[in-house]
């Protein structure tokens, strides 16, 4: 009867189990949906993120998972008339539950491992990646006819894009990284493409002007001195290493409690009331 009843109870707990850590992973992915999408993000990192967060739901998903399989193997034990059988062949109900008391001991004993030694890591991984995409900068997307502010010290602003040929046209590029002296560049059309290493993306245009805001030489006149150049072909190198995935260190966050074990908790509750011991002697004092 023991075996009988856990080979039941078996497949329907590790279906459940998955169920429910499916749903609960998509609930909370469709939390974070909005600081995920439009990052350019690898897919090995959306991977990571995945796992580490279905690691630190196993605990929410276990119980479930012992929930609906019990509820589904008594259930279909009542509904073949075997409970009513067990029971007047003399079987009580408290030994006809034992293999699912012992099955759930042990699923729990195991939760509580893993919620110990498992679960703080996994939060520690995945608060520390959802950090870093938090910080991440969106991927670079021009689109004709708005301005594109996402680099520190320039605005672009394209007019038409043949993403065939790589033409761009009607081109205006204001850079501001030199405070004093800030450059407007208007070209009518040029070319647009990204280097071998796709570390730079370059802009060589074509038949344009540049205004240049000089620095005024502190004299009583108000007029603003500039200097205007046209030229035929000019270049734009435009660092793309802002907008790279970087991994902070771990380091930052182990000192979270969602990322202790319970012997960490204690050493951390004992220096909290040291601490607090030793304020409350200083006040006296």
């Amino acid at each position: 009867l023991d075996l009988m009843l856990i080979k039941a109870f078996i497949p329907p707990f590790i279906l459940t189990f998955f169920i429910a850590l499916f749903v609960l992973v998509l609930q909370f992915l469709w939390k974070y949906i909005d600081e995920i999408v439009g990052k350019g993000l690898e897919f090995r990192i959306i991977l990571d993120l995945i796992f580490y967060l279905s690691t630190s739901l196993f605990i929410i998903a276990m119980p479930i998972g012992v929930l609906v399989a019990s509820v589904m193997v008594m259930g279909g034990l009542a509904e073949r008339y075997e409970l009513a059988t067990m029971k007047s062949a003399g079987i009580s109900l408290a030994r006809v539950m034992r293999p699912l008391i012992i099955s759930g001991a042990v699923i729990g004993v195991l939760s509580f491992v893993t919620a110990n030694y498992v679960v703080p890591v996994s939060n520690l991984k995945f608060k520390s990646r959802l950090y870093d995409i938090r910080k991440q900068k969106p991927m670079l997307n021009i689109v004709p006819g708005r301005f594109i502010d996402e680099f520190r010290t320039t605005v672009i602003r394209v007019g038409d894009i043949d993403k065939d040929k790589n033409v761009i046209r009607d081109v205006m590029i204001y850079d501001h990284e030199n405070r004093k002296n800030d450059n407007l560049t208007i070209a009518s059309w040029g070319e647009m493409y990204f280097t071998d290493n796709q570390q730079y993306m370059v802009m060589r245009l074509h038949d344009g002007r540049q205004y240049q805001e000089m620095q005024k030489s502190g004299g009583p006149s108000d007029i603003e001195p500039y200097v205007r150049t046209s030229f035929k072909t000019w270049e734009k190198m435009f660092d793309l290493s802002e907008f790279a995935f970087s991994q902070t260190d771990e380091e930052l966050f182990k000192s979270h409690e969602t990322m202790l074990s319970l012997r960490q908790l204690n050493v951390s509750l004992d220096s909290l009331r040291i601490r607090s011991r030793q304020q409350i002697e200083q006040q006296q004092d």
